[in-house]
């Protein structure tokens, strides 16, 4: 009894030092996060206006068709490094190089079966060559992430986030000169490559500096390691066609139209889910190490982080509901109009894929990988079904933006079978009272938000700011926005990062 005392009292102790430790990165990789919010602004919403739906449509069929078939080729490391690496960092050097080596020989194959499912949907010339360089792209992309999954799961993350940052500037600078000279689509395939290659290097001497990495051919260690990350592979495989697969399924069924209709809704949210890299960056991570000092501590962090997200990203989402007509017209042209009930019925993904990507996470630090996977796979025959039984009735009953709003519909659905199924297996370690009482906040603050938008839509754009000052202010008399208590927290990250730069190390 006495030792099970002692070790939940240092797992609460660990829990607190890697809980700080995780804002003190989110707060460095917050740099590259800024940045990456200004160029994504000026760049995700600029883009549509300039190009239009059919031409930004191309565009965005290409560079998701080419990132559905490379997810093949992470062959599902990356959490597993996360996971792994964190605790035994020499432990990349074992596997990177030779994982590299099989990267590249299935590269090859994806690369051929790619020209023949463009053969097969007859798409034109131009969508073929948007597609390779992505793919190209995506092969230099895969193994960035990798790398950066190696300094992420140290904590060593301040090379990252320069690195991330200045490639991004590149980009959106390089596209809207590209664009204006008119090179055409392919400068932004193009600029994708290029920054790809050239983050290559930086990330690989911050590896050898941080954790002494060395890529050497290890085929024994390379294989037990795909060996061990095949759950893991099932399940990202799973999840990232499921969640790329509609803008193919729109693709095919109707028009570049309406595929760029959808692009532009899901780039708004896009905004919002540039939080997703952070959270993957320090939770699993962290996870890792408290759930070896106490399983106790880790299920209540994890449950903390849920709460955390949900207060964050709800607000978020019901502002973006509510003002949909207003936000489209502003960020881009007449001819989006469209856009503007897709982004309506995809606003309610901010939260649901926050909270999906945390009680994966949970599963994942509990061990239940295989149920993580079974719930991706659920997911992937669920959306594409959905989205064939709903684009076709709902193009031909509303011919402008009817098969977007059917396919943001059927991700929606599917995102939130995903979280019931996770909640249920999960039981009392994800749900407790505070989880509970929290909802019912939010779901007040929401209401009110309702009731506020009724009377304050003629403003327009005016009413945006109104709103959210309107949530801010019940959700924080009620509890549901805790805004002192996470301002002090980050304030106490950003102090100590202050003060001990130097010293990223997790106890051990």
């Amino acid at each position: 009894m006495k030792d099970a005392t002692v070790a939940d009292e240092l797992g609460v102790a660990t829990a607190s030092h890697e809980v700080r430790f995780a804002l003190k990165n989110a707060a460095t990789l917050g740099l590259s996060l800024g940045v990456t919010l200004a160029v994504a602004f000026a760049v995700r919403f600029w883009m549509p206006r300039f190009l239009g739906p059919d031409a930004f449509g191309k565009l965005i069929f290409a560079e998701e068709f080419a990132a559905v078939f490379f997810v093949f080729v992470t062959l599902g490391t990356e959490t597993y490094i996360r996971k792994e690496v964190a605790v035994r960092p020499g432990h990349a050097s074992d596997f990177l190089g030779s994982l590299t080596a099989v990267r590249v020989g299935v590269s090859l194959v994806v690369v051929v079966l790619i020209g023949l499912a463009l053969s097969g949907m007859g798409k034109s010339p131009i969508e073929w060559h948007l597609v390779y360089v992505f793919a190209a792209g995506q092969f230099f992309f895969v193994m960035n992430t990798s790398l950066g999954s190696v300094l992420q799961a140290v904590g060593k993350v301040r090379a990252l986030a320069w690195i991330n940052a200045l490639s991004k500037i590149i980009w959106g600078v390089g596209i809207v000169t590209g664009l204006l000279l008119g090179y055409g689509l392919l400068i932004v395939a193009g600029l994708f490559l290029l920054t790809e290659i050239l983050k290559v290097p930086f990330l690989l001497r911050s590896a050898r500096q941080h954790v002494g990495l060395r890529l050497t051919l290890n085929a024994p260690a390379s294989w037990a390691i795909i060996v061990a990350s095949f759950p893991y592979f099932l399940n990202f495989v799973a999840h990232r066609i499921y969640a790329k697969v509609d803008v193919t399924m729109l693709s095919v069924l109707t028009n570049d139209a309406e595929v760029g209709w959808y692009g532009a809704a899901a780039n708004v949210t896009f905004l919002v889910y540039l939080i997703l890299p952070v959270l993957n960056a320090v939770i699993v991570p962290m996870g890792s190490r408290i759930n070896q000092q106490s399983p106790a501590a880790m299920h209540e962090t994890m449950r903390g982080a849920v709460r955390a997200v949900l207060m964050v990203s709800v607000p978020m989402a019901i502002i973006i509901a509510l003002n949909a007509d207003t936000i489209v017209a502003l960020l881009f042209t007449p001819a989006f109009a469209p856009s503007a009930s897709i982004l309506q019925m995809i606003a309610p993904m901010v939260p649901l894929t926050y909270v999906c990507v945390l009680l994966s996470a949970h599963l994942i630090q509990a061990g239940r990988i295989w149920q993580v996977a079974s719930n991706s796979f659920i997911s992937l025959l669920l959306n594409p079904t959905l989205n064939l039984v709903f684009i076709l009735p709902a193009h031909a009953a509303v011919s402008e933006g009817g098969a977007g709003w059917a396919s943001a519909f059927a991700t929606v659905v599917t995102e939130c079978v995903s979280a019931c199924l996770m909640l249920l297996v999960l039981g009392s370690y994800a749900v407790d009272r505070k989880l509970v009482q929290l909802l019912w906040r939010l779901a007040v603050c929401c209401f009110a938000a309702v009731v506020a938008h009724h009377f304050l839509s003629p403003l327009g754009v005016y009413s945006i700011p109104i709103e959210t000052a309107i949530y801010v202010v019940l959700a924080s008399t009620l509890g549901a926005l805790p805004l002192v208590d996470l301002l002090g927290r980050l304030r106490s990250a950003l102090i100590q990062r202050a003060h001990n730069g130097t010293s990223n190390r997790p106890i051990p």
